[in-house]
């Protein structure tokens, strides 16, 4: 039986709020600073996360949403290699809610004109969740697929997890993978405020809106972002003469199966377990935790309870959650955290839980939390990225230095 290929990652890209590369971002973590601005939504005051920097127009002849945009963006960032057999390529890509912006503008012009306005030849390739897929595979020519996950805010590390598994069953050699999203759009915002998940805040406070594993915390702040990897079989990185930036170790996911909405317990550990024994782990051998928490509640407080689960009567590595710098990007969120965690094993720092001043007590013991700073861990190893989402999708990967 033929050995049981290695996976490694040979480049990223990554465009959110603080910054347009992983090096850029990385700092702005360092620096403490965040990525989120003021926003009100007719009354309802927020926060939200958006991609200030220029987006390349990829010279492509038809327009694209701001989403595939953004995932072009990011792909862009990485480096292009010589493939001999384009057969065994291919896109595995994540989306939350697709062509949002161009939803936006062709609605709002068909209502305001009362039925006569004439919507673009290219509305409907615009809008479909897997423009950014086909497109990314259009222009690399990766032919063995062009697979979408839409799976709310697991959906990228989805991509990425399976992307995984495809490349060490032999079914490929290389895969593009990662996520994007661009829901910033007025419905979109309007929308998300009457579920009342939305952090609220008042403009001199913005930019600390969100407030992961805190007392004080009242809620998520949207962004808008994309994230992507390059995997490869550690051979063939090595007869091209490529330096992997790390590997992924192991994957797991579930379907918690009870709520369309409210988290589980028992499906965030099923899927913590599971990427665990696929990478042949131990608890104890995780260097640090990227958590999804988002600031809500009852997401921060199911997934710490399913973390003392996984770790029993274990002390827990550090753990953090990103978002309180930059944002839930949703669908793109678990690719923009693992292509940072990957960052952060390489320098050996990691990121903070900005804003944690008061974590709840079923969140204790504060040592577990990172607060306000970073901490630096050379000596860790591997490090686990949490992405759970509505309709109880739960993806959880596992990252090697």
């Amino acid at each position: 039986m033929p050995l049981t290929p290695q996976v490694v990652v040979v480049g990223t890209g990554l465009s959110c709020a603080l910054g347009r590369t992983a090096p850029a971002v990385l700092q702005a973590l360092q620096a403490g600073q965040s990525g989120l601005a003021y926003h009100d939504l007719h009354g309802y005051a927020t926060a939200v996360g958006r991609v200030h920097a220029a987006l390349n127009p990829h010279n492509l002849l038809m327009p694209i949403d701001r989403g595939v945009a953004l995932a072009l963006d990011a792909v862009s960032q990485m480096p292009t290699i010589p493939l001999p057999e384009r057969t065994r390529a291919a896109v595995y890509w994540g989306v939350g809610i697709a062509g949002a912006q161009t939803l936006q503008s062709s609605f709002g012009q068909y209502f305001a004109q009362e039925g006569q306005a004439k919507f673009s030849a290219w509305t409907v390739p615009m809008i479909m969740p897997n423009a950014a897929a086909s497109l990314i595979a259009q222009r690399y020519q990766y032919k063995a697929g062009a697979i979408t996950l839409a799976n709310a805010c697991a959906s990228s590390a989805m991509a990425i997890g399976q992307a995984f598994q495809a490349i060490r069953s032999n079914a490929l050699d290389v895969a593009i993978v990662g996520g994007s999203e661009a829901m910033l759009e007025p419905a979109i915002l309007h929308a998300w405020a009457r579920m009342r998940v939305l952090a609220k805040t008042l403009p001199a406070q913005a930019a600390q809106a969100c407030r992961p594993f805190d007392a004080d915390r009242n809620g998520l702040c949207l962004a808008e972002g994309a994230a992507s990897m390059l995997l490869m079989r550690a051979d063939w990185a090595q007869t091209l003469g490529l330096e992997p930036c790390g590997e992924i170790r192991g994957y797991g996911q579930s379907c918690d199966a009870t709520d369309l909405v409210a988290p589980d317990i028992q499906g965030q550990l099923a899927a913590m377990q599971q990427a665990l024994s696929d990478a042949d782990l131990r608890v104890q051998q995780l260097g640090y935790i990227s958590a999804h928490a988002t600031g809500t509640p009852k997401g921060d407080a199911c997934e710490w309870q399913a973390l003392r689960a996984l770790f029993q009567d274990q002390t827990l590595c550090p753990v953090a959650s990103i978002k309180s710098a930059l944002g839930h990007t949703m669908g793109a969120s678990g690719a923009v955290a693992a292509v940072l965690t990957l960052a952060m094993l390489q320098q050996g720092w990691f990121a903070p839980t900005l804003h944690l001043k008061k974590p709840t007590g079923s969140e204790a013991p504060l040592h577990a939390l990172l607060a306000g700073i970073g901490v630096h861990l050379p000596q860790a190893e591997f490090a686990m990225v949490n992405a759970f989402g509505f309709g109880g999708s739960n993806a959880t990967l596992i990252l090697k230095k």
